[in-house]
């Protein structure tokens, strides 16, 4: 059985030191606030538990910020998606 385990952006100590932007979480307060990153441990503990189960489920999500790309990438037609990843990586190339 393959269950996918979407995990969102994960905590580490000095996460964007060798990244080539600033990530967005960095500039924008209300982000950090609204879409904590999800501690490492959490994302064991969930794995743990998910081998485990007798019988896991297909996809497991985890942290806000995956929910949140989760529900727009099932709900959004598939050209505002793809106009919405484009805009998002604009801005980062932008810094």
């Amino acid at each position: 059985q393959v269950t996918n385990i979407a995990p969102g952006a994960i905590a580490f100590r000095n996460n964007h030191r060798d990244m080539s932007h600033v990530p967005v979480r960095t500039r924008f307060r209300i982000l950090r606030l609204l879409m904590p990153m999800v501690s490492p441990n959490t994302v064991v503990d969930r794995i743990e538990s998910v081998m485990e189960q007798g019988h896991s489920p297909a996809r497991v999500v985890l942290g806000q910020d995956a929910r949140i790309v989760t529900l727009l990438q099932r709900f959004l037609p598939s050209f505002l998606w793809d106009r919405l990843q484009n805009f998002v990586w604009s801005r980062q190339e932008r810094g």
